[in-house]
């Protein structure tokens, strides 16, 4: 993994040689999430090639103390068609995706602080809103981002889909 400045939390753009520190975030969150009974929301691993394709697309960011990975998200503003039907160009919103943070320091206010900056990275780019859809059935993360400031927009029972609970939080321009 690329260094970051001692001693302070940066968020960044993830290059490639972030890729692996951000599969063991994204597989240590799947199987935290698998070993307390939720066994529906993530596959057992991301592929690498997806994580790959984001980082060259700008797409993939990464939280870091010091050189240890501690968070990751993905930023993209490609409307879902299936949950998104007001944003088909994808000019409106910007969209979040595999909000992790590490076990060891979650609680901490980092989760709240990755969506901040993908909030600011929406805003900077001239849309109005962050936008996301995570997993019907779980209330409890449903909670968390209504704590960061989202909005529950609907649900959206797909079959095929395990997410579908639609949330948006509006970003101030800078």
């Amino acid at each position: 993994m690329a260094a970051c400045p001692p001693h302070q939390i940066v968020v960044r753009t993830a290059r490639p040689d972030d890729l692996t520190a951000v599969a063991r975030l994204l597989d240590e969150a799947g199987n935290w999430m698998r070993s307390r009974g939720i066994t529906d929301q993530w596959p057992i691993r991301f592929p690498l090639s997806d994580l790959a394709q984001r980082v060259d697309r700008g797409e993939l960011h990464i939280a870091c103390d010091d050189d240890t990975a501690i968070g990751t998200f993905a930023l993209d503003n490609y409307a879902d068609r299936e949950f998104w039907h007001d944003d088909p160009d994808g000019t409106r919103a910007g969209y979040l995706h595999r909000l992790t943070v590490a076990r060891d320091p979650a609680g901490q206010g980092i989760g709240a602080k990755l969506v901040d900056h993908a909030a600011s990275l929406v805003a900077n780019s001239g849309r109005h809103w962050l936008r996301l859809d995570c997993a019907k059935n779980n209330t409890r993360l449903h909670a968390y981002y209504t704590h960061l400031g989202f909005t529950h927009l609907r649900t959206i029972d797909i079959p095929h889909r395990k997410s579908g609970a639609l949330f948006e939080r509006h970003v101030l321009r800078p």
